[in-house]
């Protein structure tokens, strides 16, 4: 199920998603960059953070939204190692694309390292196309029009 994040006990287990699913990949292409929690914080709070909870309640999955110029950009999106690989991020994404559907956006955008050749294929199968290569940061632009 896909819920607006609430407050608090939902962002508490965000930020431990982040810290467990996206911070360590970071860290291994740029091993001296420092993030702390402010910064999570700070950065959870400027956009729509929808969470993906099971049956029991527990956020295994969140996907992090940011519009800028009526393009909605995928910021963050994670899921919890042992729910990879059941539709749960193919899920999470429609609903971005769904949201910004319905509030008028052109298109959503996003950056997928170039090593994650699994989110690759899904973006691809959601109809996202490769917009450009950022060596810098090791990452594909993907974009699909709304």
């Amino acid at each position: 199920m896909i819920a607006n994040q609430r407050a608090s006990i939902d962002e508490i287990t965000v930020i431990q998603l982040i810290e467990d699913e996206l911070i360590p990949l970071t860290l291994r292409r740029f091993p001296h960059t420092t993030i702390n929690k402010d910064e999570i914080i700070e950065r959870l709070r400027k956009g729509l953070t929808y969470v993906w909870k099971d049956l029991l309640g527990h956020i295994v999955g969140f996907v992090h939204l940011i519009i800028n110029n009526q393009i909605l950009w995928v910021d963050m999106i994670a899921v919890h190692r042992l729910k990879q690989g059941k539709g749960i991020g193919n899920k999470l994404i429609q609903h971005a694309i769904s949201y910004g559907k319905s509030n008028m956006m052109k298109r959503v955008s996003l950056y997928v390292d170039d090593s994650n050749h699994k989110a690759i294929r899904l973006y691809q199968t959601l109809g996202f196309r490769s917009i450009q290569y950022q060596p810098l940061i090791y990452c594909y632009e993907m974009s699909r029009d709304l």
